[in-house]
């Protein structure tokens, strides 16, 4: 963190961080290759090396090496989790080994979109055998990501082949990068360090939303709350960071001991970690997906756990819909990618489809339910939440089991017809549970109505007690305030007009989209919006109650 209190404007810093990283078989010259790029010293076989990386265009990037040892395997995932672009090592003297079947795999997993094959110690070999080596990674890489990717010699020894490189690199950095989605911030922490005069220090590739110098921040799953002294990207002090970015974040009120690797670093009070959660696997060989359970390492954001994985439905020979118990808690979000491996590769992929599913449903209630969520996109998956519980969900918890803002939240309210925010209480609810209230409302008032005399009513509170139990007193008086063929008034609800001698209800009540309330637990006049037209004022039924 040099130079940590001098913080300045990045100009470039609202813009997200092209990443590469270096990944393939131990010794193939990976760490050679980030040397000669950064011009920085290896780092331990364990650990992976960050640097800055400035592109033939001037362009300024991050390069990452990934680590090959076989017991640095969180490491390497870590890593590998945080890029855009891979740069797959093959030594032209050695050609594909075991770990370049099983980065190439993991990266296809975690859904790297592109990258550029390297082809190392071009010097210890012959032409002939580097053209039949080019054909074996042709016929590897046909259907990956790498299928039309760069193809570039170089040797480390002779200095060759680097202009090139640097090229298909700026070439690859100078494309749009795709925005990353509207959710909160999130940092998954792949690196923890104390550093001398600024104390804890975390690094990671930046998920979602932005991170502000100076605003307190929680670590997951410590719970533990502190406060952001400072942030850097790409090794200069800037105000905020931006998702997409890999930050570096100088932390107070915390100590780096207590910090793991896998840490989820987010905002305060919105996300709760888990210890079960549903998801969608690709397995790399059909013979993993026939059991039903089957204890396995999870590798997700940099953490590392042991877990169990049960099989809810196959949906083909290699794609699963998956059950996923944790030993520990861990903070995941639908669409984090994930990796499955056993003792001695990986052997699944794929993504979080909710990360609290419900316990208790029966199995095909349990395989319906997901395959919404994997189909329906946010849309389906907000009506889904709504619909499943009975009054529908408060923002907060919609925030909780998705990470979108509010300001998500109420643009796809507003975009659906069959839901109603409701802004005093922050609940959205159906409009087909609200016409089902009022219906039920007029039907146990004209019942009541009916054995009393004629214009005496129900005390409020009866009404309440009796029709209402459980919901809160904002929903209650809107169901009530909202229904025309009742008056409220004077704690009083009595049938308006001639509804004792049978008057019927609408069939398509006119309700507020999103119903905007001035006093909570008071029956009044209040102002609504109405996504498709305009601000209206709606004048209540009765006078108001106390």
């Amino acid at each position: 963190m040099k130079n940590a209190k001098r913080v300045i404007s990045d100009p470039s810093g609202r813009k997200p961080s092209v990443v590469f990283g270096i990944a393939g078989h131990r010794g193939h010259g990976k760490t050679a290759l980030f040397r000669a790029l950064t011009g920085q010293n290896a780092v331990p076989s364990t650990e992976f090396g960050v640097a800055n990386f400035e592109l033939s265009n001037g362009a300024s990037t991050v390069i990452v090496d990934v680590p090959g040892d076989a017991g640095a395997m969180k490491n390497a995932l870590a890593a590998m989790g945080g890029i855009d672009v891979a740069l797959l090592v093959i030594a032209a003297d050695d050609g594909i080994q075991s770990q370049t079947l099983d980065q190439l795999r993991t990266c296809q997993l975690l859904n790297v979109p592109q990258g550029i094959v390297v082809f190392t110690k071009t010097d210890l070999t012959t032409t002939d055998r580097l053209r039949q080596l080019e054909l074996e990674v042709q016929d590897l890489v046909r259907h990956s990501f790498l299928k039309t990717a760069p193809r570039i010699r170089v040797s480390t020894e002779q200095a060759s082949g680097f202009v090139e490189l640097r090229e298909a690199m700026a070439c690859i950095a100078a494309q749009p990068q795709t925005l990353q989605p509207c959710s909160l911030a999130r940092l998954p922490i792949d690196r923890c360090f104390k550093l001398e005069h600024f104390g804890t220090v975390v690094t990671g590739k930046l998920l979602g939303g932005i991170l502000r110098q100076g605003e307190m921040v929680e670590i997951h799953p410590l719970r533990q709350l502190c406060r952001i002294r400072g942030v850097q990207v790409q090794r200069k002090p800037v105000i905020e960071a931006v998702a997409g970015q890999r930050v570096a974040i100088n932390l107070s009120g915390i100590e780096a001991l207590r910090i793991q690797t896998g840490s989820m670093l987010t905002v305060p009070d919105m996300l709760e970690s888990t210890d079960i959660f549903d998801a969608a696997l690709q397995w790399v060989n059909a013979k993993y997906v026939l059991r039903a359970r089957q204890p396995l390492k999870l590798y997700a954001g940099g953490a590392e756990m042991a877990v169990e994985v049960r099989l809810i439905q196959t949906l083909d020979e290699q794609h699963t819909l998956s059950r996923i118990s944790c030993r520990d808690q861990l903070l995941v979000l639908p669409h984090d990618r994930l990796i499955l491996r056993n003792s001695e590769m990986t052997v699944a992929g794929g993504h979080v489809l909710d990360p609290e599913p419900p316990i208790r449903l029966r199995r095909e209630k349990t395989i319906a339910r997901l395959q919404t969520l994997q189909s329906g996109g946010d849309a389906g998956r907000l009506r889904l939440l709504i619909e499943e519980s009975s009054q529908g969900r408060k923002i907060s918890n919609i925030i909780r089991l998705t990470g979108w803002p509010a300001s998500k939240i109420r643009k796809l309210v507003a975009a659906d017809e069959g839901l109603v925010l409701c802004e005093l209480e922050q609940r959205v609810i159906t409009i087909e549970w609200l016409e089902q209230k009022r219906q039920h409302v007029v039907a146990w008032m004209r019942h009541n109505c009916n054995r009393a005399a004629k214009g005496t009513g129900v005390p409020l509170y009866q009404v309440r007690s009796s029709l209402m139990s459980g919901i809160e007193p904002g929903i209650a008086d809107f169901i009530l305030r909202t229904i025309p063929q009742i008056v409220v008034a004077h704690e009083q609800v009595t049938l308006a007009g001639d509804v004792a001698e049978g008057y019927g209800f609408t069939s398509e009540p006119s309700i507020p989209r999103t119903v905007v309330q001035e006093s909570p637990g008071r029956i009044g006049s209040s102002g609504y919006f109405d996504a498709k037209s305009s601000c209206t004022s709606i004048p209540s039924p009765g006078s108001s109650l106390p």
